[in-house]
C-alpha cells in the first residue's frame, strides 16, 4: 500500500469504497458518520456507543488528516478513511465550529455530497451524526422491519421536519433524487444541511412520497429526551439519543454526561 503522503484522490476513493464494502452491517447497511477533528471526542463517544451495543461494522469518513491520524492512534484503522477531495465542493475546517457560522454550515453541507457519492456506488447508507448516542443493539433490525422498501427513513426534528442527523437512504432512483435536489439547492442556499433539506422538501413534497419518518420517542432528540424528559415520564426507552437542541461543545458534553451517555472509550478498549 502506498504511504498516505503519496495518496491521490483516486487512491482515497478506491480505499473508501473498499472500506465501505468491508463494513456493511447485516450485509447491507453502511453505518457511517462524517466528521472533522474538532469533534474527535464526540466521534469516540459515538464509536463507544456502537461498540457497546454490538455494532462491529461502521465507517467514519474523516474530513481532515488530523482526525484520520487520531483515530488510527485509537486502533480504528479498519473503520476510517479520509474523504476524497473530489467528493466535496470545498475544504471544511478541522477545528470545532459554532452553530450557524459559515464554517458550521459548510461542514454540514459536506455530508450531503458524500452521502450522494456513496449512493452512486450502490450503498444503503445509515448516516448518524457524531453527537448521537446509540442505545440499542436492535436499531437496524427495527428499521429493516418497519420500512424495508422505503427510499428514505428519517428521524423527525420537530413535528414534521426531517432531522438530517439520523437517516437511512437507499440507492434507488428516489433516494438519489432526494440528494440531487438538496445538492442543487446548496449551490445558492448556503445554510446548514438540515435547513436546506427541509426547504427542498417543502417545495417538492413528492420527493418524500416513498419515505418513512421514525418514531420521535424511539429516535429521540435533545428537546424530547433531555429537556422534556418524555421518555422517562412515559417509561419508553429510546433507541438513539441525538444531543441536538444543545448549543456548543461543552453543553452537549455536559448533557451527555448527565444522561450517562458520554462514554470513556478507554474503558472498553479499541476496535479491530
Amino acid at each position: 500500500m502506498l504511504a498516505i503522503t503519496h495518496y491521490n484522490a483516486s487512491d482515497w476513493e478506491n480505499l473508501l469504497i473498499s472500506k465501505a464494502k468491508s463494513n456493511l452491517e447485516m450485509k447491507n447497511y453502511l453505518i457511517t458518520a462524517i466528521s472533522n477533528n474538532g469533534n474527535l471526542e464526540f466521534v469516540l463517544n459515538l464509536i463507544a456507543s456502537l461498540t457497546l451495543h454490538g455494532y462491529k461494522k461502521f465507517l467514519i469518513i474523516c474530513l481532515d488528516i488530523e482526525l484520520y491520524e487520531n483515530l488510527i492512534k485509537y486502533g480504528f484503522v479498519n473503520h476510517i478513511v479520509l474523504v476524497p477531495p473530489s467528493w466535496i465542493p470545498y475544504t471544511p475546517t478541522s477545528k470545532a465550529t459554532s452553530w450557524q457560522t459559515k464554517d458550521y454550515q459548510f461542514l454540514t453541507q459536506t455530508k450531503t455530497h458524500i452521502v450522494y457519492r456513496l449512493l452512486v456506488h450502490g450503498f444503503t447508507i445509515l448516516l448518524t451524526d457524531v453527537d448521537l448516542v446509540w442505545l440499542s443493539p436492535h436499531i437496524l433490525k427495527y428499521i429493516d422491519f418497519v420500512a424495508p422498501k422505503r427510499d428514505f427513513i428519517y428521524a423527525v426534528d420537530d413535528q414534521v421536519d426531517v432531522n438530517t442527523g439520523f437517516y437511512v437512504v437507499r440507492p434507488t432512483s428516489g433516494g438519489k433524487k432526494i440528494f440531487e435536489a438538496i445538492i442543487e439547492r446548496q449551490r445558492t442556499d448556503h445554510d446548514n444541511d438540515q435547513f436546506v433539506a427541509n426547504r427542498v422538501f417543502r417545495a417538492k413534497k413528492d420527493l418524500l412520497n416513498n419515505s418513512c419518518p421514525l418514531d420521535k420517542l424511539l429516535f429521540t432528540n435533545g428537546e424530547v429526551y433531555h429537556r422534556n424528559k418524555l421518555n422517562q415520564d412515559l417509561n419508553i426507552p429510546a433507541l438513539v439519543f441525538h444531543a441536538n437542541y444543545l448549543i456548543g461543545f461543552e453543553q452537549k458534553k455536559k448533557v451527555l454526561m448527565d444522561e450517562d451517555s458520554f462514554i470513556s472509550y478507554g474503558a472498553i478498549g479499541t476496535a479491530s
